[in-house]
């Protein structure tokens, strides 16, 4: 799966013409980057998500110059995932008919929302074009903060599979949690104290797509490896993965569940959308793998991040679907 980086102002020059947009405006900048990005007179038709009761009404205002006529907003109670699947394969089902070139900006879903579109988007790709998936990466999280002082979500008030992975599990195998960290400690704890697994496999992020993270993520690694020695009653397998390259947190993923092939898999990806694209990946080319959300009590609404000037664009491909269900 081939990516690449670009400045936002080329971004016309790599996508179809005629083409549906689909995006998620939140209380995050980073939701109209790509709506502002695009040549709105290529875009067919826009849709965009937004949650029920939230603080976006400033990105939509702005997604809405942009688009006018040819938008339609959708909104989702992020609290009912059995809705949110519903209106979401609602609105591809109208889509299948048109045999269209789907351009979706992955940037500020949900890992939860993300997972369910991914799962209805993998099971109908024959029927589009092609599908692009676009992420702007931050130029800052937490805006302005000592690495310390950095948080992009607090608590974790509770943890649902995610709708379309659900796994088989058995009772009679061990079950080993797989979680994906990044800079919420907080939540992966949590999730192993709700979860209680057998074992354990913690996985630390490199390879920022944005090289002003690695300082960030340098303290965050140094906090992974304190934080990791908590777990050393329960069996553990420690792994990196890759928080841009699709690909490599694919294989590391994969090399963990060939190793214990019998064990039930629940992963949880915490770090990067790219990574979550991964984790969709390989769970659906395996029915045992579940995988869950975690629900954050709260989110840095007011600091979350700050945008970059740089898109990363990759598409969706049979190549990559083709084991899949």
């Amino acid at each position: 799966m081939e990516s690449s980086t670009i400045v936002k102002s080329k971004l016309s020059e790599h996508l179809p013409d005629n083409f549906v947009l689909i995006g998620y405006a939140s209380f995050e900048q980073r939701s109209t980057t790509v709506s502002l990005s695009v040549n709105s007179n290529r875009v067919n038709k826009a849709i965009i998500f937004h949650t029920k009761g939230n603080d976006d009404q400033r990105s939509k205002n702005i997604i809405n110059e942009q688009f006018n006529s040819h938008l339609e907003f959708i909104e989702l109670d992020i609290n009912n995932p059995i809705d949110i699947g519903r209106r979401m394969t609602y609105e591809i089902k109208k889509l299948l008919l048109i045999n269209t070139a789907l351009v979706i900006d992955i940037t500020t879903f949900t890992h939860e929302t993300l997972l369910m579109l991914l799962k209805l988007i993998y099971t109908n790709i024959k029927y589009f074009s092609s599908v692009t998936c676009l992420y702007n990466g931050a130029e800052e999280y937490s805006v302005d903060d000592l690495p310390e002082q950095v948080w992009l979500s607090k608590g974790c008030r509770d943890i649902r599979n995610v709708i379309g992975y659900p796994g088989l599990i058995r009772p009679s195998a061990k079950t080993c949690l797989v979680l994906l960290t990044g800079f919420e400690l907080e939540r992966a704890t949590r999730l192993i104290e709700l979860i209680e697994p057998d074992k354990l496999a913690l996985g630390s992020g490199f390879d920022p797509l944005n090289e002003k993270h690695a300082k960030l993520m340098e303290y965050f690694n140094k906090e992974f490896i304190k934080w990791q020695e908590s777990y050393k009653s329960i069996i553990q397998t420690s792994f990196n993965f890759s928080c841009k390259n699709i690909a490599q947190t694919v294989n590391e993923l994969n090399k963990i569940i060939i190793e214990n092939p019998k064990d039930n898999y629940i992963i949880v990806p915490l770090n990067t959308k790219l990574s979550t694209i991964a984790t969709a990946i390989v769970a659906l080319q395996s029915k045992k793998i579940q995988v869950c959300y975690s629900i954050p009590e709260i989110y840095n609404t007011k600091n979350y991040s700050r945008p970059s000037d740089n898109i990363t664009i990759f598409p969706l491909s049979e190549i990559e679907i083709s084991k899949i269900l």
